[in-house]
């Protein structure tokens, strides 16, 4: 994470990145109804591979572009099919390259 809060930092992306952390399920939706970009970089961990990442499919509902890792099966799906951008778990530069696209082409946040 903080590699991810100072990258923002030094691209001058302040002004459009939040950190949060753990919010309410009110607070949740909020959050979904006004953002673009759904940003979810996991760890190799078991509760990784084998846990059902929901947040996917609620910002895709919402229309969203999800930024994520692979690494469990719902995001291999999704990858496979074209849904978000997806770079393997430790690749820093590829998980950057997915966000400096969605950065710098922004009618990808509506495909």
């Amino acid at each position: 994470l903080d590699d991810f809060k100072n990258f923002t930092k030094t691209e001058g992306l302040n002004n459009r990145a939040q950190f949060l952390g753990k919010v309410s399920e009110t607070e949740a939706e909020e959050i979904y109804q006004n953002s673009h970009i759904c940003i979810s970089a996991d760890v190799d961990t078991l509760e990784t591979r084998f846990g059902w990442r929901t947040r996917y499919i609620k910002a895709i509902t919402e229309g969203l572009v999800v930024v994520s890792t692979l690494g469990n099966d719902l995001a291999d799906m999704l990858a496979k099919d074209g849904i978000g951008l997806f770079s393997p778990i430790g690749d820093k530069d590829a998980f950057v390259k997915n966000l400096l696209l969605l950065i710098d082409d922004v009618s990808l946040w509506n495909k």
